[in-house]
Parts: structure tokens; C-alpha cells; sequence
């Protein structure tokens, strides 16, 4: 009985140290991303680039796998469509009976409720506080399948926006999308 004390404090202390060591190799292999209106701490292997349009220029990151990362920003961009209008079985025979195509609409027995509570949403949505300003954030009920992105409603007092988003990610870019996320300083 004292030896298996012995080596299961032993196997405990390496795993406490191999989670440690993972953080700081981690750490170390981040790099400060600087971009127009913000900075965030990054994996080294991400790369910034800049898309000049005739009117317009935005900027994305290039992550693994040849992902991207898009960063609005701007007075008039869209937020979040956290928002599906859910519809009774009640109003969808009334719809069927005019003849209305009702392919792309979401029936329930508890049309209100169920709207309420983002039940037909693809994605979770909460709000936080990244570099002291409020922020929505939207992660996938599925990994890979979703949007993971923040949106600061207000950067400036101008009342432009900042929307920072990527498209079905895998479990790991996800999670390191994530953490770069708090790392926001806005300029």
C-alpha cells in the first residue's frame, strides 16, 4: 500500500510538471500581432495580411492549415446574428395553406421558449470584458461547425466596431483563437 502511495504521488508530480512545461513552451511560442486597431498575442506560425480593395482595405490572419481569420471593423458592420424567428405548427399549416415556402423556417411546440433560449442557434453567445470593454463572443455548439468570434461593440467614439471571426476550426485553432481573443489591446 505505501508503494502505490509512493509511485501515484510520483505519476502526480511528473503530470503537474508536463502541464507546466506545456504552458510556458506554449508562451513562449506566442508573438505580439500588431494590427491596425488592436494587438493580440498570437502562435508564432500566424501570419497577417492585408487585402487592398478599389475602395476599401481589410486585414485577416493566416492560421494552420491555410485558415482565416477575418477582422472587420468599421462604423456599419453587421454584428452577431445570434437571433432565429421559431414559429408555431399552428402558423405553419396557416402558411402551407397560402401556398408560402416554408422550407427555410423553424417549427416548435414552444416557438417562444425555444427562441428565448437560442435553442436553433448554431452557436453559444456570451458577453465578457476584453482590455476593459464589453464584447459578445460566439463559439460553436460543435467544434468545427460554427463561427468562433468577438465583437466589440464600440472601440472608439466614433462608434466603430471591431468584429474578429473564423469558420469551423478545429478543437486546438479554436481554443488558441480563443485565448488570443483576451489578449486584445484596442489602440
Amino acid at each position: 500500500m505505501r508503494n502505490y502511495f509512493k509511485y501515484m504521488l510520483f505519476f502526480g508530480i511528473i503530470l503537474i510538471q508536463s502541464c507546466n512545461t506545456k504552458e510556458s513552451i506554449s508562451d513562449e511560442e506566442m508573438k505580439k500581432m500588431d494590427l491596425k486597431t488592436f494587438s493580440m498575442m498570437v502562435p508564432k506560425s500566424w501570419e497577417n495580411k492585408i487585402f487592398k480593395g478599389i475602395d476599401y482595405s481589410t486585414e485577416y490572419i493566416l492560421i494552420e492549415n491555410k485558415d482565416t481569420i477575418h477582422i472587420d471593423y468599421g462604423k456599419f458592420k453587421e454584428g452577431f446574428d445570434d437571433v432565429i424567428n421559431v414559429f408555431s405548427f399552428e402558423q405553419r399549416k396557416k402558411y402551407d395553406s397560402l401556398g408560402l415556402d416554408t422550407t427555410n423556417l423553424v417549427f416548435s411546440k414552444t416557438p417562444d421558449i425555444d427562441a428565448a433560449q437560442g435553442t436553433f442557434l448554431d452557436e453559444y453567445y456570451f458577453y465578457d470584458t476584453v482590455d476593459n470593454l464589453s464584447v459578445k463572443i460566439r463559439i460553436p455548439k460543435r467544434t468545427g461547425m460554427g463561427y468562433t468570434g468577438v465583437i466589440f461593440d464600440s472601440i472608439n467614439t466614433n462608434g466603430e466596431r471591431l468584429k474578429i471571426y473564423a469558420r469551423n476550426l478545429d478543437e486546438i485553432t479554436q481554443s488558441k483563437l480563443i485565448k488570443a481573443f483576451k489578449t486584445i489591446v484596442v489602440k
